[in-house]
């Protein structure tokens, strides 16, 4: 065979697979694409609250304060923070800690009023309250404070059954 007939060949052949590899690669880009808005998600996202981090705080925040600016309607920001965490953690460990951190993330996102809640870092979160100055936010904000205040937490000793029956039996419950 002449160069010339496998130069046409291969065109041809190239040709036939040049659809499907077109296809392919389409269908490559869209899961890159949702991969990355994924990403751009989590790296927004505080793992352990599932509230936005300080990134997200940041990026709302401007916006907010822009869209405040533009508005002229008032935007409340709010700082807050678990009193005395440091010594809590330190007596009774990181897990436990987790939890305090995941509650008080759950009484923030439910605040009301219209706060969006954010975990800054550490035991720091911020709240922004659109279209309210910080006398209309104070009363959700004293209600969060309360319902963190309120809430029972038990801390179980570490002999304690992870178990439901286990438990059961150790506090003398019938199983």
């Amino acid at each position: 065979r002449s160069l010339s007939e496998r130069f046409d060949r291969d065109h041809r052949e190239l040709g036939e697979l040049r659809p499907d590899l077109e296809r392919r690669i389409e269908a490559r880009t869209l899961d890159l694409q949702a991969s990355n808005v994924l990403l751009a998600e989590a790296s927004r996202t505080d793992a352990l609250t599932g509230l936005l981090n300080r990134r997200g705080f940041l990026e709302k925040g401007e916006a907010e304060i822009e869209r405040s600016r533009r508005s002229g309607k008032p935007l409340c920001v709010v700082m807050a923070d678990v009193d005395h965490f440091k010594g809590f953690n330190d007596t009774h460990g990181h897990d436990i800690g987790d939890q305090v951190l995941k509650l008080v993330a759950a009484r923030l996102a439910e605040a009301g009023g219209g706060a969006e809640a954010f975990r800054y870092g550490g035991e720091e979160f911020c709240m922004l309250f659109r279209d309210k100055t910080l006398k209309e936010a104070l009363p959700y904000l004293e209600h969060t404070r309360a319902a963190v205040e309120r809430y029972k937490m038990a801390i179980r000793s570490d002999e304690r059954a992870r178990h439901q029956d286990g438990g059961m039996r150790s506090r003398g419950d019938s199983v």
